[in-house]
């Protein structure tokens, strides 16, 4: 009888296939194939970030594809590394340690590379006397998390079911490490990444083998093209604007490592808008004369007040205006500078930079620890503070604050004759009653006040849990207000209003969202760098200044205001000329740092260009036009912003500290 269709024939000595013996386990997708899987969810598990998290940038679709490309390329370059390293690890003995000890190996000298900057803050809080030791001890204890997790896939082997919780454990990780130390930690997000994607790997490695025909030469050719396009993702370069998108995600833990291949970094050139004097080593450059005094009614008192995390759009948006009724107040009766810059976007480096009129990197950063809070101070530099040089002046220098930080052993300000270090929980108006309690003791002779007030920090609960972040924050601002209108009342009580001068402003500002971002000290973006600045001079006629200036020219404005010379290494100006009626020609630049190694220079023609030395990448927006910083013009525009980018380099490259054996530090805080 003839064979039915499509069957085929079989000779009666051609063996026929034997069923699975029954109870038999199909065969398993395998460890190489399961670790490629989960990073090819980890790369998933992105997108989905990227489209929930990440606004559509101004560039388009175009600049959101490639943020995709880029992201999924290097994560699936990374899954193809561990694939391989899994294929070879299936050739050792699989009841041995060798694997894991390798991959102990592999992390630890990893570790070194990605870990030392993440690691390095906790490890002074441990042992600040011997912090190379307790880093190397930290990066160690880390390394043994991908160890085990290649431990632990081995469960399966064991028991089968051991697989879900296993791969529910790796999921769950790829999603919570993008939510948790978003303020960048690279080292400990790449750990988190592969540790939980390693379980994830386990998980699936024990999932039944789909049941295709096996095309090695196919399987081959696709594993070639993926590892081209991932090679392309982590060598070319693809323009400044993609790659500050794809660091808005912590799961794109291979970007800030890849960064360091492929960056570009501008290089300084030709002073094209600046005036040169500025780009140049001040330290021997003469002092500036101080101008004509500007109180009549006995010696000065001047009062720095301070908000920490205060917007400069909180005083001048008109629906603020019954929450912040004294600072308006103080706003329409004196100078109000509305383009005033922070010098840094965190509050230890920019009141350094307020105090000694320099930069970030103009001064000298080393490790110290204020109760538990590890952090770089400039409490080795011997930069000249304003407050010193009142005090040999003979003024009387006071601090009231909460932050114990900003004690004169840590640097962070220098030469204050007294200082109130407060309760850090105590609110604005009890460290303003501590001012007047001082005043009522003594008011005779010069006498500078500086208060630092800390009501608006995060987590925005001082005036109240109810309402959105931004709300409670206003609130908390609000404090500050009534603060203010009882120190006015105090002076004017107590006869001293006519020769007290106010300058209220704040160290920073801080974000709601803008550029994906929240809190401080991440970004150097101007909802972060814009401050309020308000100097009340008793007699000056009230004016608006928009000429943009920096708070770096707070403290010779302050030695102005008492007939002191400033020192011709500031990097500021004196804005005092404006109070006694004239329109003075600033020529220092507009800059700013952070301690994340990022660098910004707003020009005259309102171009500001964003370097980031740790990434490298540039940004350069046109502030006249993009108030928002939302358009990146440096990728599209590079020939034409070239010379902002240039003189920008030109200036840090002049102002950076160089020494023998220092370097200028990174840090987080």
């Amino acid at each position: 009888m003839a064979a039915p269709p499509n069957e085929p024939v079989l000779r009666d000595d051609e063996p026929k296939a034997s069923p699975p013996p029954k109870g038999s386990a199909a065969p398993r997708l395998g460890a190489p194939a399961g670790q490629l899987a989960a990073w090819l969810v980890a790369a998933a598990i992105n997108g989905v970030f990227i489209v929930a998290t990440v606004p559509l940038p101004s560039g388009g679709a175009s600049v959101r594809v490639l943020h995709h490309l880029v992201d999924a390329g290097q994560l699936l370059g990374l899954g193809l590394a561990v694939s391989a390293a899994a294929e070879l690890g299936a050739r050792l003995p699989r009841r041995g340690v060798t694997g894991p000890v390798l991959v102990y190996l592999a992390a630890l000298a990893l570790g070194q590379l990605v870990l030392r900057t993440d690691l390095e803050g906790v490890a002074q809080s441990i042992a600040p006397s011997a912090l190379a030791a307790a880093t190397h001890g930290l990066i160690a204890a880390v390394a043994f998390l991908p160890a085990m997790a290649v431990l632990a896939c081995r469960l399966p082997d064991l028991r089968r079911w051991l697989a879900v919780p296993l791969g529910a454990l790796g999921l769950g990780g790829l999603i919570g490490h993008q939510l948790v130390l978003v303020g960048d930690y690279p080292g400990l997000h790449l750990v988190f990444a592969v540790v939980s994607a390693t379980l994830l790997g386990g998980g699936l490695s024990a999932v039944p083998r789909p049941a295709l025909k096996q095309r090695p030469a196919l399987g081959l050719g696709l594993r070639g093209l993926g590892a081209l396009g991932a090679a392309a993702s982590l060598v070319l370069w693809p323009g400044s604007t993609v790659m500050v998108e794809v660091f808005k995600v912590p799961g794109a833990v291979v970007a800030p490592f890849a960064a360091q291949l492929s960056r570009r970094s501008a290089a300084a050139g030709a002073v094209t808008f600046g005036d040169p004097a500025w780009f140049k080593d001040r330290s021997g450059a003469e002092p500036i004369a101080a101008g004509a005094p500007l109180l009549a009614s006995g010696p000065p008192i001047v009062i720095v007040l301070l908000v920490d995390c205060m917007r400069a759009d909180l005083l001048t948006k008109p629906a603020n205006a019954d929450k912040l009724p004294h600072m308006r107040a103080l706003r329409d009766e004196g100078l109000f500078f509305t383009d005033a810059r922070s010098p840094a976007p965190a509050t230890t480096q920019s009141v350094a930079s307020i105090f000694t009129s320099r930069t970030y990197s103009q001064l000298v950063w080393t490790f110290a620890t204020v109760g538990k809070d590890p952090r770089v101070y400039p409490h080795l530099d011997t930069s000249l503070r304003f407050t010193e040089v009142l005090s040999r002046a003979g003024a009387r220098t006071m601090i009231f604050t909460g932050l114990s930080a900003l004690k004169n052993e840590y640097g962070v300000v220098r030469g204050l004759d007294e200082e109130h270090i407060l309760s850090a929980s105590m609110l604005s108006d009890g460290v303003v009653q501590k001012v007047e309690e001082r005043l009522k003791k003594d008011a005779a002779g010069p006498q500078f006040f500086y208060v630092h007030v800390a009501d608006a920090h995060s987590p925005y609960d001082r005036a109240g849990k109810k309402g959105s972040a931004f709300d409670r924050y206003l609130g908390e601002v609000g404090i500050v207000d009534k603060a203010l209108g009882q120190l006015r009342e105090a002076l004017r009580t107590q006869g001293l209003a006519e020769r007290t001068v106010i300058l209220l402003t704040a160290d920073h500002g801080e974000a709601f969202g803008e550029h994906n971002d929240t809190l401080h000290a991440h970004t150097l973006y101007d909802e972060l760098l814009r401050v309020p600045l308000v100097m009340y001079v008793p007699g000056a006629t009230p004016r608006r200044i928009d000429t943009p200036v920096s708070l770096l020219d707070l403290g010779p404005t302050v030695l102005d205001l008492f007939g002191l010379p400033t020192p011709g290494s500031y990097m500021g100006q004196s804005l005092a000329p404006f109070a006694r009626g004239a329109e003075p020609k600033l020529t220092r630049p507009i800059v700013a740092e952070s301690a994340r190694r990022m660098q910004i220079m707003v020009f005259p023609d309102q171009v500001k260009v964003i370097r980031d030395l740790y990434r490298g990448t540039v940004e350069v927006y046109d502030l006249a036009q993009d108030p928002g910083e939302l358009k990146n013009l440096y990728d599209e525009h590079a020939g034409e912003r070239e010379p902002h980018v240039a003189e920008l380099g030109a200036f840090f490259e002049a102002q950076t500290l160089s020494r023998p054996g220092y370097e200028v530090p990174y840090q987080k805080w």
